[in-house]
């Protein structure tokens, strides 16, 4: 993997900075949806920027978090959800937790059905 496959992201409140988000293109995880902890979402500003094929730095440009997120809505379930007003961000935030307990849950169980059958070679 290259760094072109990363996407990192300032979020912002009026001028200052208020936190990050990066993204990797290629996985699931992190969803887009956990920038919903950024209420109320039109008072934020999300600017993209990375590093392309060739390692030179890109900057996108600034947009309002609000409308960022929307763009998203027909595919992201979560960020559908909230939208169409079905659930509240504390709630998919939530999900969010959970889903990445599961998966910690499992791949510790994996490690460690691995290290077992390691033990018996």
């Amino acid at each position: 993997m290259t760094s072109a496959n990363v996407i990192e992201y300032t979020i912002y409140k009026g001028e200052n900075r208020v936190g990050s988000f990066s993204k990797n293109v290629m996985c699931k995880f992190p969803d887009y949806s956990e920038l919903l902890k950024y209420q109320p979402l039109k008072e934020h500003t999300i600017l993209p920027w990375g590093y392309d094929e060739e390692e030179e730095e890109w900057e996108g440009r600034r947009e309002n978090l609000e409308n960022y997120l929307k763009k998203m809505v027909s595919c992201n379930k979560w960020l559908r959800a909230y939208f169409r007003k079905e659930k509240t961000a504390e709630e998919i935030l939530q999900e969010i937790k959970e889903a990445y307990d599961e998966m910690t849950r499992k791949m510790k169980e994996g490690f460690a059905k691995r290290r077992e059958e390691l033990k018996r070679i």
